[in-house]
């Protein structure tokens, strides 16, 4: 397992993939997880700021001044409690820590900011302590700081990944990189991570791709695939909805498919 930040499970959604269903993923997964009655934060650490305009797009988090400074940017730099950040949404037991374009300037500028510490750890820290159940990470798709810090401050990590090369050869670097990070400052620390396929066609070549990838990580693969289907993902994504809101689709039966698998899954190791 990665380092246990308190009580709580921390679930770091991450690629450095664009286009690979990360958010989607990753607000699927909060919201299922309040449902089954797990207190849940998720934590937009994408300055895109997609997760947070899918779970609270009544609130401008970029041209609101107020409500700007209440962004997860603000809190890595200390201007803000991370108590005072956290925003109620209209899922049920989900709050949300927020980001905005702020957040960018903010990683930039973290590699020189150690006065505190490791930069590394500045997140890892700020969640200690926090009483949820679950803590969901968004990540934007790019190694940078804040990358970093996600890592060190996970109990798991999941990576959505299309099932082609690029992603073959993507996941491998990625899983090296984080192992690096780990043994940087805990090298008998194991990474624990899953996989869950995304945009399968289910063509030969694919098949191929999955079948290899299969050999590689084994166990470390969610069972379930989630289809290529863009028309449906596209239009509740418009309306600001998840996409298991979508009772017609394929796509959004199979993130429900995963959803399932993922919860019985947790529930298997909290019992163990």
């Amino acid at each position: 397992m990665i380092h246990p930040a308190g009580e709580n499970m921390i679930r770091s959604v991450m690629t450095t993939k664009g286009g690979v269903a990360k958010t989607t993923t990753a607000t699927a997964i909060a919201a299922a997880l309040g449902e089954a009655g797990k207190k849940t934060l998720l934590i937009d650490a994408d300055g895109q700021g997609t997760s947070s305009m899918y779970m609270m797009r009544e609130v401008d988090f970029n041209g609101d001044e107020a409500a700007s400074k209440k962004t997860l940017g603000y809190v890595l730099q200390g201007m803000t409690d991370i108590k005072e950040c956290i925003w109620h949404t209209r899922r049920s037991n989900v709050d949300l820590i927020p980001s905005n374009m702020h957040l960018f300037d903010v990683i930039e500028a973290m590699p020189a900011d150690s006065i505190n510490g490791l930069p590394q750890l500045k997140l890892r820290k700020l969640l200690r302590g926090l009483d949820y159940d679950e803590i969901i990470i968004d990540n934007n798709p790019a190694v940078t700081m804040m990358t970093t810090n996600s890592i060190f401050a996970a109990n798991q990590i999941i990576i959505p990944t299309t099932p082609d090369f690029s992603a073959v050869e993507g996941v491998r670097n990625f899983l090296n990189y984080a192992a690096g990070v780990i043994e940087e400052l805990d090298s008998d620390v194991d990474l624990d991570y899953m996989i869950l396929m995304v945009k399968v066609n289910r063509n030969n070549n694919e098949k191929a791709f999955i079948q290899q990838m299969e050999k590689m990580y084994g166990d470390h693969i969610y069972r379930q695939r989630i289809r290529y289907q863009p028309n449906p993902l596209e239009e509740v994504l418009k309306k600001s909805q998840l996409i298991t809101d979508d009772h017609r689709s394929n796509i959004a039966m199979d993130f429900r498919n995963f959803l399932d698998e993922f919860i019985a899954a947790s529930n298997t190791k909290e019992m163990m």
